[in-house]
C-alpha cells in the first residue's frame, strides 16, 4: 500500500488523474492519442505500462523514483507538441469489438 500511495502521489504531484487503491490504479487520459503516447514513452525509457498498474513488493523506492522521472520526462515532451497530430497514425487498432 505505501508503495503505491507513494508512485500515486508522485504522479499526482505531475498533475496525472489518477484513480484507484493504491496497489491498483489507472492513469486516466483526456485522449487515446494522449495514453497512447504515454504507453509508448514509457515503453522507450524501459517500462512496460498499460492498465491497471499493479504495484507489489518487489516494487522499490528506486524503482518508484525511476518511473517517476520518466513520467515527467513524458509529461514535458507532451507540452511541447501537439500529440493529436503526432499520434494521428500510431493510435492502436481495436482487434475485437462487442456487437
Amino acid at each position: 500500500h505505501r508503495i503505491g500511495m507513494d508512485l500515486q502521489n508522485k504522479l499526482r504531484a505531475l498533475h496525472y488523474n489518477i484513480a484507484g487503491q493504491p496497489e491498483r490504479f489507472l492513469i486516466q487520459f483526456p485522449t487515446l492519442a494522449q495514453k497512447t503516447y504515454f504507453t509508448l514513452g514509457m515503453r522507450d525509457r524501459g517500462f512496460l505500462w498499460n492498465r491497471p498498474t499493479l504495484v507489489n513488493l518487489a516494487h522499490k523506492h528506486d524503482d518508484i523514483f525511476d518511473v517517476a522521472k520518466a513520467a515527467s520526462e513524458i509529461k514535458r515532451e507532451m507540452a511541447k507538441i501537439d500529440v493529436e497530430e503526432e499520434m494521428k497514425d500510431r493510435l492502436p487498432m481495436v482487434l475485437f469489438s462487442n456487437r
